[in-house]
């Protein structure tokens, strides 16, 4: 990754991103004019031939959205050791991911990052620690590490990936490590026990970096990606940098190695065994490749056939694209897809990796991000298992030239019914001055609007100066901490302290904590005249879907669903039912895990009853001040799956408000080493309703909801055929 250009070199990068400032409107308008192609083969892409492409203005922020560094404010103070020695070991710059994970169960994202260990040049008296962080839900966090029994011996960790693997209802943990992996276990009691020895997953002995839950033979339970970077012995390092005369322990200039020094490594895929156990079944599947440098993954259904593939974004190797033969083994596509180099044919220093349906058309399109000097590549997906580099016609690769770019996040940030994309920067060098001056160590965030298509315009600078603030960005997790339906989210810098920004939705006053526990009770929509909101149907127009034609039913997994109380179900066209509440796993203790903070019992019971929610608030309802600005409107939907896997990973969902047609999927993976908001959030615009969600469960079985309200949380249960509707309260401004 550290990479030296002569003058010329340089010139020349800076006259190539001119010529490409000066055509990018040309290539965006003859691309733009190419006709999308769908794949015909399953799920929501497959049923509609056209996708909306309703148009917005080419502004940077017309909403007024602003996000704002909330960390001393929320009681967040973590801060990550980087291990740093003299002679810069390649591990020290590397660190580290990020998490959101609701580990109580509560309703409230908790925030969990990620830190270094021991090095031989790195021994203080006691190891650094990772940190959990609970959720106050008053817009506060405690900092519930010790209570939660996490305590690592000195690896160091560089990334995180969150699932519920035994499908319990409470999500676990899995840390990456330098030689060693962890899979923490969610005890269901506000603690968590290591189990990595009898999981079989510690993948010892390589350097692992992104990780990622995924069901890839859809069975109901979920599997593990684990992707290595380079063979690097610690205990025997290569020293690079600038040499000079006369040394012969150290260079006079220590630097960071390139990538190109090291041999690459195998990801790993383990397989749910679902006893607790995991078996490794890389080769049996097709994915030993020991071409790998990899840092990041996305796992997400890339060809629209029902089967969720793998992306792996690599340092100085091409991409990886596995697609499921849907007989548990994958078929390499890295050199067919056109995903795996840029444009030029040339493999990259990829970083991160995300994907998301950016136009509105029910494709994934791929973005990774890169080092100083190169661009930011974006692979707009042609529909036919290929893809195609767009990054100059979307407008994302003019303005990151300079930046070593890690977590990325496509995420509509300002509920318009766009994705739009979020890119955290840092540079490996922390003398990368002495090499190139006109490239900083700390670098700026850049938030990209999309414009409407997958046009996107430059938003950096819209924000406000703590938002621009130079840091050593690595990880990104992107969540609705504060459950108000704006993502905010969290930044891991790499020897620095934490971020945690808040999304103000276009209100124009700082957020202001105002205590209030607990939160509102779930809202129950009342059925309008000749509709029954809320309610499943199939497509014939039965009350509760069955499964396509053709897909088998899945049989229980390990979780059970509580019986419902007597008088549980309603009778038709009444209001939508709160789902059943899942038990806690059969070890864990008879009394309720307790608040960090407060001493409170915590339960996974729903909200508690607070009548002062209004449920018509929304675009008109102006809160407190009747001066505050109108807002997009938007829907969170949480999905549990019985016969799928409990997460629901691999779940498509289709979602059509008036002229708005907008699709996504439960992905795993993402970003750079860091975990995400499990729930799927849609920006609706000023559109005041969702006509109809419909959902392809990973189990095969289709469901279809209509006529859901706005502003709101859903949970969905597979097979219930019905949802819970939730508003919580909202802190004042």
């Amino acid at each position: 990754m550290n990479r030296r250009f002569n003058f010329f070199r340089s010139a020349f990068a800076f006259a190539t991103v001119a010529l490409l400032l000066a055509t990018s409107d040309l290539l965006a308008d003859a691309i733009l004019r190419v006709p999308f192609v769908l794949l015909p083969t399953h799920g929501p892409a497959a049923t509609t031939p056209q996708a909306s492409a309703h148009k917005r203005p080419n502004d940077s922020d017309p909403f007024h959205v602003q996000f704002h560094d909330v960390t001393r404010e929320a009681g967040i103070h973590f801060h990550h050791e980087r291990a740093q020695s003299p002679q810069r070991l390649y591990p020290e710059t590397m660190g580290a991911g990020v998490a959101w994970i609701d580990y109580d169960q509560d309703g409230y994202l908790d925030a969990f990052f990620v830190n270094s260990g021991f090095t031989p040049l790195f021994h203080p008296a006691a190891p650094p620690q990772p940190a959990l962080y609970h959720n106050n839900r008053d817009g506060t966090f405690t900092d519930a590490t010790a209570v939660s029994q996490i305590h690592t011996d000195g690896t160091m960790f560089f990334g995180v990936a969150v699932g519920d693997y035994d499908n319990d209802g409470y999500p676990d943990i899995y840390m990456t490590g330098y030689r060693h992996s962890v899979l923490l276990h969610n005890n269901g009691d506000g603690t968590f026990t290591d189990v990595t020895a009898q999981a079989g997953v510690g993948n010892d002995g390589n350097w692992a970096t992104a990780a990622g839950w995924f069901d890839y033979d859809r069975d109901g339970l979920l599997d593990l990606l684990v992707t290595n970077y380079v063979q690097f012995d610690v205990d025997h390092p290569v020293v690079c940098g600038d040499w000079r005369p006369g040394t012969r322990e150290a260079p006079k200039v220590s630097s960071y190695c390139h990538p190109d020094n090291f041999r690459g490594t195998s990801p790993r895929l383990y397989h749910n065994n679902g006893d607790g156990t995991f078996t490794d079944v890389t080769e049996k599947a097709g994915l030993f490749n020991k071409d790998g440098k990899s840092l990041a993954v996305v796992l997400a259904d890339l060809n629209n056939d029902g089967w969720p593939d793998i992306f792996i974004a690599n340092d100085t190797q091409r991409n990886f694209l596995y697609f499921n033969n849907g007989d548990g083994t994958f078929r390499d596509a890295s050199f067919t897809s056109g995903a795996g180099f840029s444009e030029d044919g040339r493999p990259e220093a990829g970083m991160s990796a995300d994907a998301a349906d950016i136009t509105n058309n029910g494709l994934l399109y791929l973005f990774v991000s890169h080092l100083d000097f190169e661009l930011n590549r974006l692979y707009r997906n042609n529909g036919d298992g290929t893809f195609t580099d767009y990054t100059i016609a979307s407008g994302v690769g003019q303005s990151d030239i300079l930046n070593s770019a890690f977590g990325a996040r496509f995420f509509d940030w300002d509920n318009d019914g766009w994705r739009d994309l979020l890119v955290v920067n840092g540079h490996i060098l922390d003398n990368i001055k002495l090499y190139h001056p006109e490239v900083d160590y700390e670098e700026e965030k850049k938030l990209y609007r999309n414009t409407g298509q997958g046009r996107f315009v430059d938003a950096s600078k819209s924000q406000p100066a703590d938002f621009r603030g130079p840091r050593v960005g690595r990880g990104l997790a992107v969540g609705d901490f504060d459950n108000d339906g704006w993502q905010d989210f969290l930044v891991s810098n790499n020897g620095e302290d934490a971020q945690l920004f808040h999304n103000d939705g276009g209100w124009p006053e700082p957020v202001t904590p105002v205590h209030q526990i607990p939160p509102p009770p779930p809202f129950t929509p009342k059925a309008p005249a000749g509709s029954a909101p809320c309610a499943a149907s199939s497509a014939s127009g039965g009350a509760a879907s069955s499964p396509e034609s053709g897909e088998e039913t899945r049989p229980s997994l390990l979780h059970k669903t509580p019986a419902k109380p007597a008088g549980a179900n309603p009778p038709a066209g009444a209001p939508c039912p709160a789902p059943a509440t899942p038990s806690a796993p059969a070890t864990a203790p008879s009394t309720p895990p307790k608040d960090p903070k407060s001493g409170a019992a915590l339960t996974n019971d729903p909200p508690a009853v607070a009548a002062a929610t209004s449920p018509a608030a929304g675009k008109n309802s102006k809160g407190p001040s009747e001066n505050l600005p109108d807002r997009n409107h938007w829907l969170a939907i949480r999905l549990v799956g019985t016969r799928s896997n409990r997460d629901a990973i691999g779940a498509h969902l289709k979602l059509v408000a008036g002229d708005l047609t907008s699709y996504d999927q439960s992905k795993g993976g993402m970003s750079y080493c860091s975990a995400q908001d499990p729930r799927i959030f849609f920006g609706l615009g000023s559109r005041e309703r969702v006509d109809s969600l419909e959902i392809w469960w990973p189990s095969g079985l289709k469901e279809t909801l209509t006529n859901l309200p706005v502003d709101m949380f859903l949970t969905i249960v597979e097979g219930k055929g019905t949802a819970q509707a939730v508003r919580y309260p909202q802190r004042s401004r």
